[in-house]
């Protein structure tokens, strides 16, 4: 492997960065860099000051260090995006890991193709290295298919796509008047989900505050379309009680195996997206099975709650938990 395609991690006060490390290191980029958020009490400074220092420790190769490190709290609407935007100020491509998600070996070449064959195609955005199926069914012969979902456990894209990123998510107002998710989907509950999630995200509401569902939300504006490999490449290890979504450990997402990927790829012949595999991922990932007549009740009552106060009240879960 070339190790040409800079490579982010983004880590803050959690050791498995390092398990995260012992996998970019197989690939020995020429360039890493860490962005890292600052603790919130002084305990928390000192824990971060430790997974700095291992982290930094661990780098055995010869690559140029690049250190986007915040001294205070920013969380992870404005220290992610802030962080990845100074990495796209210097590189047109990057490969992207949290400090959760542990990668396959073939992830790096397959991101380094990817990132080369479609360069300069606008309809893709988001190369991701998950895949929460064991059946290939979706894929035929191909090494990859083309979803709607930028999953981001793992993950590569281009300064072209991330310059079009937007933490506060402006456009969702008008979005939301012209009926955009109509178009996305077609299913009642589907398109209800996540007009409430980008609702709370636009009004600061969420129980943590995301960067993630921006990044989906924008893709959707756009008809972007993300690669998603044909077997799963990232393993998350984060599902526990240091996470900061990512609680349940009896998650089916959760410590998915890595399956190496084989080359020389199989590429589609056709850029379009795969609608069943998108329909079963966002089941799997996002809704659930269709819903009972009596869960239909719950939702209701639930969506009657206002907004903010409902993102107080799963504030007050989560401390209980």
């Amino acid at each position: 492997m070339s190790g040409i395609v800079p490579v982010v991690l983004i880590f803050f006060k959690r050791f498995s960065a390092l398990k995260v490390i012992d996998g970019i290191r197989t690939y020995a980029p020429e360039h890493l860099f860490l962005i890292a958020d600052g603790g919130r009490t002084e305990a928390e400074r000192e824990q971060c000051l430790k997974v700095r220092k291992a982290v930094e420790d661990a780098i055995d190769w010869p690559c140029e260090v690049h250190k986007l490190y915040s001294e205070t709290n920013l969380g992870c609407r404005i220290g992610i995006p802030g962080g990845l935007d100074a990495v796209f100020k210097q590189k047109e491509s990057a490969i992207i890991l949290e400090d959760d998600c542990v990668p396959a070996a073939s992830f790096f070449p397959y991101c380094e193709e990817m990132l080369d064959r479609y360069a300069t195609d606008t309809r893709i955005w988001t190369i991701c290295g998950s895949n929460f199926f064991s059946s290939s069914s979706y894929f035929g012969d191909h090494s990859y298919l083309f979803s709607a979902y930028p999953e981001t456990w793992g993950w590569a894209t281009w300064r072209r796509a991330w310059s079009r990123y937007d933490k506060d998510i402006s456009f969702w107002p008008q979005a939301k008047s012209e009926g955009l998710l109509a178009g996305i989907f077609p299913i009642s509950e589907e398109r209800e989900y996540w007009e409430s999630i980008f609702q709370m995200v636009f009004d600061h509401a969420t129980f943590s505050d995301p960067w993630d569902y921006q990044w989906l939300f924008l893709s959707w504006c756009n008809n972007a379309l993300s690669i998603v490999p044909r077997v799963n490449q990232i393993s998350n290890i984060g599902f526990n009680s240091e996470a900061t979504h990512t609680f349940d450990q009896t998650s089916v997402l959760a410590n998915a195996p890595l399956v190496e990927l084989h080359f020389p790829l199989n590429h589609p012949a056709f850029i379009v997206r795969n609608a069943g595999f998108d329909l079963d991922y966002g089941r799997l990932v996002f809704y659930g099975p269709p819903k009972t007549f009596l869960q239909k009740v719950k939702k209701k009552i639930i969506q009657a709650i206002p907004l903010k106060r409902l993102a107080l009240l799963r504030r007050w879960y989560k401390r209980l938990r």
